[in-house]
């Protein structure tokens, strides 16, 4: 799958990413369900568009159908909103590092934040895989009739 920017002018379009779960027990299907155009400075910082299913994020004002912007990476600081895979699941939460152990927390208080040690990380192959920048929600998804 390619999510590389188009330069068009002083505008790049990013890919749009069909699905990712604010909650658990979703896979990305990684098809790509359109692009959106954004400047140059967000071009360079950040891959592609995801977009949300689901409600554990609302406290952090990311909603079900909102666009989450993110930068491929595989670290984040504590605290930051993150792309994050467990075993072959994708998710968006707050991200928190404390004595050796990664704990997932939502920002809706209906579910628990989830806690793993360094076993559990390896087993469950845990994983960062991006860092969110900015939502948008001011583009939905195009209606069949």
């Amino acid at each position: 799958m390619s999510t590389t920017a188009v330069e068009k002018g002083l505008q790049f379009e990013k890919a749009i990413v069909d699905m990712l779960k604010a909650g658990y027990d979703l896979w990305t299907n990684q098809d790509i369900e359109g692009y959106l155009e954004v400047g140059k400075s967000d071009a360079e910082r950040g891959d592609y568009f995801l977009r949300v299913v689901g409600d554990s994020m609302v406290g952090s004002h990311i909603y079900e159908d909102d666009l989450v912007f993110v930068q491929q990476c595989n670290s984040v600081n504590s605290g930051d909103i993150a792309i994050v895979m467990i075993d072959e699941e994708v998710t968006i939460k707050k991200v928190y590092f404390k004595n050796d152990n990664l704990i997932l927390v939502a920002s809706n208080f209906k579910y628990e934040d989830r806690y793993f040690d360094q076993e559990e990380i390896e087993r469950q192959n845990i994983q960062i895989i991006g860092k969110v920048l900015f939502v948008r929600r001011d583009f939905l998804m195009p209606q069949n009739n």
